[in-house]
């Protein structure tokens, strides 16, 4: 069993079988970012009394982090590897704060972090991996890791000291998990370096996304590449599921609002990356090779929902500026990847625009990040594309930066004309011929 020298950092105390391997530089990494500790502990092997010595050894403030199965009419059900961390914070209290955290079944990989009423001194908090009963024979998703890294986080008591990358490196050293041939399981996916600035038509000065919100981005579970054909063609980032229409004769357009409580099968196609500021989502309609939606938080920009970028006002500046930034990250989070799997040289296609509509077509506000080529299937008339190759309908995020910065409400130019992204020029009126301008200045050569 690990033993866990005194700090005063948080430590996640990770109880796993032996064929779950949950340590690797990545999850390590993203641990100390969040100022976390990651102690591995191989749990068939450990008893009540081992849980309890880990706990003491610690030096401070412990999350217990271990698998359960789920069942609709009785809660978690400890898993084979769990059951000493059941016994050291009660069956019973553990199974009521589980289900009064997430009450319903869960259909898919996910975790719960809750507070028991019963755990020992030095435990604040407890996260279980829901598997289904399936999944109790896998390793652990590395997505469903990189996730509860963040919420062990969110459980702790504010003022603690990260431990530091050191140090949760040689507890994993310590704890025999962490060695070679031990790797988190990836699926088809590799994991990314921080996120560094995308090179774009829109990049701007700002400030630089923080810890947090960069070790997010370059997480496994924030890959945001499809890896499949979709319906309509081959797009990088995929098809999102588009939000419901309401009843017919109410005259509504689609609510972005639905994406934060979306069933659990159009989440799972729709949403790139849950941010504590924001929702990274595929568009379900891309006007471009690669095509990203930022939906911000409600109240993160001002009081309530902005609905579109004329609403903005420049006390919003600075968060503002905190969402372009993530936008950015995200750009070069995707760019990195085409350029991993496709190798140099840099394609054509492969710069990037980040703006608003003005007006929108959908509320409450989102930001469009996507690439120049606007040559998509789905863009079906020269008002789709008008909507973003002219300064009128789309707004930049550098353009509302300024017009915030000079007091003035943002909005689009009734001056600018539909421009080519690459050489400036006007584009014709006709769609057939935007799109041959287009496609000979902007060679679209096939995906990764």
């Amino acid at each position: 069993m690990a033993a866990v020298a005194g700090t005063a950092g948080v430590r996640l105390l990770l109880f796993s079988r032996p064929a779950s391997h949950p340590v690797e530089d990545d999850l390590l990494a993203l641990a100390a970012s969040l100022g976390l500790g990651v102690v591995p502990i191989v749990s068939p092997a450990v008893s009540r009394e081992g849980v309890m010595d880990a706990i003491a050894s610690a030096g401070g403030p412990v999350v217990l982090c271990t698998e359960c199965t789920w069942r609709l009419t009785s809660g978690p059900i400890c898993g084979p590897g769990s059951e000493a961390v059941f016994d050291t914070l009660g069956h019973a209290a553990l199974t009521a704060a589980a289900r009064a955290a997430d009450p319903g079944p869960l259909r898919s990989s996910r975790h719960i972090a809750l507070r028991p009423e019963t755990a020992p001194d030095g435990v604040v908090g407890a996260v279980l991996l829901a598997l289904g009963k399936d999944d109790l024979s896998r390793p652990w998703p590395a997505a469903l890791l990189s996730a509860a890294l963040r919420s062990a986080r969110s459980l702790a008591p504010p003022g603690c000291s990260p431990p530091g990358p050191e140090a949760s490196a040689r507890h994993a050293r310590r704890s025999g998990l962490g060695g070679e041939g031990a790797s988190l399981p990836r699926g088809d996916v590799h994991g990314h370096a921080a996120a560094a600035p995308a090179s774009s038509s829109s990049s701007s000065s700002g400030p630089a996304v923080d810890a947090e919100v960069a070790a997010s981005i370059a997480a496994p579970a924030s890959l945001v590449l499809a890896h499949r054909a979709v319906p309509g063609g081959p797009f990088v980032t995929g098809r999102g599921v588009a939000a419901p229409r309401p009843r017919r004769g109410t005259g509504a357009a689609p609510s972005l609002a639905w994406y934060r409580t979306a069933p659990a099968p159009a989440l799972r196609r729709s949403v790139v990356l849950t941010l504590p500021d924001c929702l990274v989502v595929r568009d379900p309609f891309p006007k471009s090779a690669a095509h990203l939606l930022l939906l911000p938080s409600p109240g993160s920009l001002a009081a309530g929902d902005v609905a579109c970028v004329g609403d903005l006002r420049p006390p919003c500046l600075p968060r503002l500026r905190r969402l372009h930034a993530v936008a950015r990250a995200v750009a070069a989070a995707v760019e990195r990847e085409v350029m991993a799997r496709r190798g140099p040289p840099r394609p054509a296609w492969l710069r990037w625009r980040i703006g608003y509509h003005s007006p929108p077509s959908l509320r409450p506000l989102h930001l469009h990040v996507l690439t120049a080529d606007l040559q998509s299937p789905c863009l079906k008339t020269a008002a789709h594309v008008n909507r973003f190759a002219s300064g009128e309908h789309f707004v930049t995020a550098e353009a509302v930066e300024a017009a915030l910065e000079a007091g003035r409400a943002p909005d689009g130019d009734p001056r600018e004309q539909p421009r080519c992204p690459e050489c400036a020029a006007r584009l014709p009126d006709a769609l057939r011929a935007m799109k041959d301008h287009l496609a000979s200045c902007i060679p679209l050569d096939a995906p990764p």
